[in-house]
């Protein structure tokens, strides 16, 4: 039946290509337009069939894609879809048009490559419990716009359902664990490289002075450059549009990447490759100047040593509780108390806090059930720069209420429960590296969520949508376990 549709489908491409063009042939000199090209710069023709070209031109590249779809639908495009959506994720400032961004592209070729290649070949696909949860949230975003304008809510939108064709990609792409070791190496090669740019930037940029960076925003311009004692460092993006996304890779790229090299036996020359990786990118993550990942990844550092000998736990402590009385006799706790009251009181941090409260005295009072609508919560502050809480949590709960509040925190328990049972579910090193690199790359995130102001981060949909990929990957192989014995 499968072959019998790819064939139909296969003679049906001549036909409507030569049909399309007999008609585009025929009505011709009734769509046809002169307008002189010479008036248009860098141009000094006159094409009088412009109108009808451009039909014709569209229809080439709306059967172009047919035959893609035909093709692909063919063949198993995971893997291409992966290598694509990592590089598309970590390129969003190669466009001065901020709204179209590679990996956007990606997801919406790839959703249609998917659905019509599921008609071609007849076959069906998953909808978990997971996909459920990502439309209740979208659902309660929707419900917010109520309180919000209209418009600019349904526009924002769009980041919401593209993070849901996210999930439903990775769950349905990624089904054997070669796919996920593959999603796994790729994300740390492809990361890896982003820090090689990054790095190169900042070497330009101290020698030249000369800002090599994609299109970014002014507002997040006037950010990106770093006092030290060396001078002005800037806080290198790679081709991201801020240096928060590349921290946020790099540290997550830097969690995987050392589970990876904790629990796989690899050869000398994998595991070279693995430790330089780790350099580059500590190295990069180090030049964002984000305090709020190194903190994060700093956090993780010892928790991902535990999980690996938890033999050695006695000796952490014991290191721990004794660098505090060092720190104590030296005097050096009177300094770090200072440093960190002056912060709370003066500092960023401070200010961090009062938009915080703002932001969840504002929801409270005003819209407390569906939120003010997307977007809409930085105007509970007082801000002079219209900033809103710098919490995800409080962000959604301004933005969707205490509805959308409680099933983003259900998406987030759901899949911290996953990824703690995955990891008691394998045996195999390289899954149980992968299973614990998931597994952290989750509570490291969540900690950068409490210092963040987007709480729609497409790399956060990421992880989650991977954490379930592994869930059901991991499952069937321990069912076939079962089954065997």
């Amino acid at each position: 039946m499968g072959k019998a549709a790819n064939l139909s489908f296969s003679l049906c491409i001549p036909l409507a290509v030569g049909l399309s063009i007999g008609m585009i042939i025929f009505a011709d000199p009734y769509l046809s337009v002169y307008i002189p090209i010479s008036q248009i710069k860098n141009f000094r023709a006159d094409i009088p069939y412009l109108f009808s070209l451009s039909i014709f031109g569209s229809l080439v590249l709306i059967f172009a894609f047919i035959m893609l779809v035909n093709k692909i639908a063919r063949q198993d495009s995971a893997k291409t879809f992966i290598v694509l959506f990592i590089i598309g994720m970590q390129t969003v400032a190669l466009s001065p048009i901020p709204k179209i961004q590679g990996s956007d592209v990606v997801l919406l070729v790839y959703s249609s490559v998917f659905l019509i290649s599921c008609m071609i070949k007849q076959k069906t696909f998953k909808i978990t419990l997971f996909d459920i949860l990502n439309l209740g949230f979208v659902s309660a975003l929707f419900l917010s716009t109520i309180n919000g304008e209209i418009v600019p809510s349904v526009i924002n939108l769009i980041s919401a359902l593209m993070v849901v064709a996210l999930s439903f990609l990775l769950v349905n792409f990624c089904t054997t664990a070669d796919a996920l070791r593959f999603l796994v190496k790729w994300l740390i090669i492809i990361t890896t490289l982003s820090a090689i740019i990054g790095i190169l930037q900042e070497v330009i940029f101290y020698f030249t002075g000369i800002l090599l960076i994609g299109f970014i925003e002014q507002k997040n311009l006037r950010h990106m450059f770093e006092p030290t004692s060396f001078g002005t460092l800037v806080r290198i993006p790679a081709l991201t549009d801020t240096y928060v996304f590349l921290a946020y890779f790099l540290t997550n790229g830097i969690v995987m990447a050392l589970n990876i090299l904790l629990y796989t036996p690899v050869t000398f020359k994998r595991k070279f490759l693995l430790y330089a990786a780790l350099a580059i990118m500590f190295v990069a993550l180090t030049l964002t100047f984000s305090r709020y990942s190194l903190l994060a990844l700093f956090t993780m550092l010892p928790w991902i040593i535990l999980a690996r000998w938890p033999a050695y736990s006695t000796h952490l402590i014991a290191t721990f509780v004794f660098l505090s009385i060092v720190i104590y006799l030296t005097g050096y706790h009177k300094d770090i108390f200072d440093i960190i009251l002056q912060e709370i009181t003066w500092g960023e941090f401070r200010m961090r806090l009062q938009l915080n409260r703002d932001g969840i005295f504002g929801f409270i009072h005003q819209h407390p059930f569906i939120g003010a609508g997307l977007v809409k919560s930085p105007e509970y502050t007082s801000n002079f720069y219209g900033w809103g809480a710098h919490n995800a949590f409080i962000r959604v709960a301004g933005d969707a209420g205490l509805l959308g509040l409680f099933l983003y925190c259900l998406l987030c328990i759901y899949s911290f429960i996953k990824a703690f049972a995955i990891n008691l579910r394998v045996k195999d090193a390289t899954d149980k590296g992968i299973a614990r690199g998931l597994f952290f790359c989750l509570c490291t995130f969540f900690m950068l969520l409490q210092f963040d102001s987007v709480y729609i981060v497409i790399f956060f949909w990421f992880i989650l949508g991977t954490i379930k990929a592994a869930d059901l990957i991991y499952t069937k192989q321990e069912m076939a376990v079962v089954s065997q014995d």
